[in-house]
């Protein structure tokens, strides 16, 4: 009897000696400094979870195995640090599982086949306050960064009162913000390469080709959006080439000139300053606005159309939907200047004749022929008369 009771006392402070507590086929780790030594074994099969306020650690140089068929998983609310490794098995249709719902650690210490999951929250949009009227996010999860780009990859919608995605850990959680305001999404509008898109434990996510968000999911984390404040935080901005020509320069309403940017539904305004030398009129010059950029030389047949100044001379673009050139038709010289510069040409020549005739002089003076007799050899050939 009393080798009996030694037993099961033994048993009794064993089991209050470890951090975790057995309940419901489920092993709950309960401690909040708890450490995996190197004789801890998961057992297949089997469900381990990290309760919310406790801490788990694999420490350096230990290797934690979850084997086929056993999950360990942490807690919304819970940590698990990995500072050695841990290695999720896999063979065939079976496989070991670690889910992510509170906070890991160095997650690039886990390795293996089998399924590593960080779960990534979405809010409510509209609940939350981060859209004008419905603001779609779409997001999908891969193992590379440039996943995205190949054919297939497809995205899921995020519902409006918010989700909850599993992603692979050391994967990427791609997401596409789709900005839609008054119940249209207009590509050309918006810019949804404006709206920052951040995951808590990750910071900002980064930007790829097409505007597309991405980040290596090492942890789970909620997602979160640049609040809006006003449209003209994420309205797409075009160029406006304002091109510099012969005789004229181009410039916007805050002195601006070459490629300026405006902003989509905007009215972008400009005026023409043409120089002195060169004459303008309706019927000699024309203001030609270009869909597109890069057009730089006029074209009549490149289907461009005339623009015409208010009465204080400005001319307008009223609602900018894309990018444009602005180019003014050759500019034909004033009749003045044509004068003015035939009176130049005039005056140098007659100063150049003034030089010639002082040197002459001069040359004369020293008995010296320049292009004739000097006065020397006319006084002599009269003596000899």
């Amino acid at each position: 009897m009393k080798k009996t009771l030694s037993v099961i006392l033994a048993v009794l402070m064993l089991i209050a000696c470890m951090p975790f507590v057995l309940a419901d086929d489920v092993t709950y780790f309960t401690d909040e400094s708890g450490v995996f030594s190197g004789t801890d074994v998961l057992v297949s099969g089997a469900t381990y979870e990290i309760v919310s306020g406790a801490k788990m650690t694999v420490p350096a140089g230990v290797t934690l195995n979850i084997p086929l068929n056993c999950t360990l998983r942490v807690a919304e609310g819970a940590t698990l640090q990995v500072d050695g490794e841990i290695t999720v098995s896999k063979s065939g249709d079976y496989a070991g599982r670690l889910e992510v719902y509170g906070h890991i650690i160095n997650g690039w210490n886990v390795n293996g086949q089998g399924d590593r999951i960080a779960y990534v929250t979405f809010p409510g949009l509209a609940s939350a306050g981060y859209s004008p009227d419905t603001l779609w996010v779409y997001q999908a999860t891969g193992g590379g960064r440039s996943d995205y780009l190949t054919d297939g990859f497809s995205y899921s919608k995020v519902p409006v009162d918010g989700a909850v995605i599993p992603c692979p850990l050391n994967g990427y959680l791609f997401i596409k913000t789709d900005i839609v305001k008054d119940g249209d999404y207009i590509d050309a509008q918006w810019d949804d390469a404006k709206m920052n898109v951040t995951v808590t434990n990750h910071g900002k996510m980064s930007v790829g080709d097409e505007g597309i968000k991405y980040v290596q999911i090492v942890d789970a984390g909620t997602v979160g959006y640049s609040r809006w404040t006003s449209d003209d935080d994420f309205l797409k901005e075009y160029s406006v080439t304002l091109t510099d020509g012969k005789g004229y320069t181009l410039y916007d309403e805050d002195g601006n000139t070459g490629t300026v940017n405006a902003k989509f539904g905007k009215t972008f305004i400009f005026r023409v300053e043409f120089d002195s030398d060169y004459s303008y009129s309706s019927t000699t010059a024309e203001v030609i606005l270009y869909n597109g950029a890069g057009v730089v030389t006029y074209d009549s047949q490149a289907g461009g159309i005339a623009l015409h100044p208010d009465d204080f001379g400005w001319y307008r673009i009223e609602r900018v939907t894309g990018d444009y050139t602005v180019y003014v038709s050759a500019l034909p010289m004033n009749d003045d200047t044509v004068i003015k510069v035939g009176g130049i040409f005039q005056t140098i020549k007659n100063i150049f004749n003034m030089i010639l005739e002082f040197f002459r002089q001069l040359a004369g003076s020293l008995g010296i022929n320049v292009g004739g007799s000097s006065s020397a050899e006319t006084t002599t050939a009269a003596s000899a008369g």
